[in-house]
């Protein structure tokens, strides 16, 4: 998959490259695509494993709704363009590398709240998982409060029993 988005990305920086010198696509669109398609590569490096909070990924982000409402901009206002032209151009220029990346950042633990599970590594010790809380730091957070709770519950000092509601027994 990495090696996918290596070709992805260098193929899409070529393409805003052409458009720079070969189209009439305008100038500003096509150099927050070239910078956001830069980015993207820089999270590559780190792929699957970056920060939700890093540089790298909060840019992308930014550059990637930059360029979503600079080309839609453009399509809305400036040309005659068909709906079915604008969504064949998003589909091959601007979404292929965001929708790939941010997917697949999603998916590498199943899914986002992949952060709240938490697998013994080899030393035996536990470690969050590496969903989406886990980009985040809050992974190893939460599973600290879980593991509180459910101590708090085994030792009798918290978490009392409640027992279930059946609606006959309270009047209103």
């Amino acid at each position: 998959m990495k090696r996918a988005l290596w070709y992805l990305v260098r193929a899409q920086l070529g393409l805003h490259v052409a458009f720079a010198f070969l189209d009439t696509q305008p100038l500003a669109c096509v150099a927050c695509g070239f910078v956001a398609h830069v980015f993207y590569a820089a999270l590559l490096p780190r792929f699957p494993a970056y920060k939700a909070l890093s540089p790298e990924f909060l840019g992308a982000v930014v550059l990637c709704v930059a360029s979503h409402a600079l080309w839609g901009n453009h399509f809305y206002n400036h040309t005659y363009a068909t709906l079915e032209w604008v969504g064949a151009f998003f589909v091959v220029v601007v979404w292929p590398a965001p929708f790939l990346l941010f997917m697949s950042y999603g998916s590498i633990d199943g899914l986002p709240v992949g952060g709240l599970t938490s697998r013994a590594g080899i030393d035996g010790r536990e470690r969050p998982g590496s969903g989406f809380l886990a980009a985040l730091g809050l992974g190893e957070r939460l599973n600290i409060a879980k593991r509180h709770a459910a101590e708090e519950q085994h030792n009798g000092t918290g978490g009392g029993h409640v027992p279930p509601y059946h609606g006959h027994d309270r009047a209103y």
